[in-house]
């Protein structure tokens, strides 16, 4: 996870969404978070509240990656954490979508590093394939 942002350009397809789970708030996942910044950036994430609603993770990453950040964190997930739009984001190099008010559709390139942050969180894991 820290070495990412700084070999993001040499990889050369999608990276994962890193967890940050926590047993309490208040026990370091935003000052980790700030750390793989700095160590990337030398300045803050962008932090990114989860969303409700499907359209609003879509406009959220958008948004996001228009302003293209070297590191978006997903703070203080609370439920489960269940988007397409964000799985299209993870799974894709260039994310295109619509820009809000506007006919024109951005194409815009996935070089972050994506973490999120939760307390006490449970990965379910999807169903086995057959051998």
């Amino acid at each position: 996870m820290f070495i990412e942002p700084v070999v993001r350009e040499l990889i050369g397809s999608c990276t994962p969404l890193y967890l940050c789970d926590k047993p309490a708030p208040g026990t370091g996942a935003s000052l980790i978070a700030d750390l793989l910044a700095t160590i990337a950036t030398g300045g803050r994430p962008f932090l990114m509240a989860p969303c409700e609603d499907e359209d609003e993770w879509r406009k959220r990453i958008t948004s996001t990656l228009l302003d293209g950040p070297a590191v978006v964190v997903i703070d203080n997930l609370r439920r489960r954490l269940d988007s397409a739009a964000l799985s299209a984001a993870l799974t894709t190099q260039v994310w295109s979508d619509r820009i809000l008010g506007q006919s024109r559709v951005a194409s815009l390139p996935v070089t972050c590093t994506w973490l999120a942050t939760a307390n006490n969180a449970q990965v379910i894991h999807g169903p086995q394939l057959p051998p």
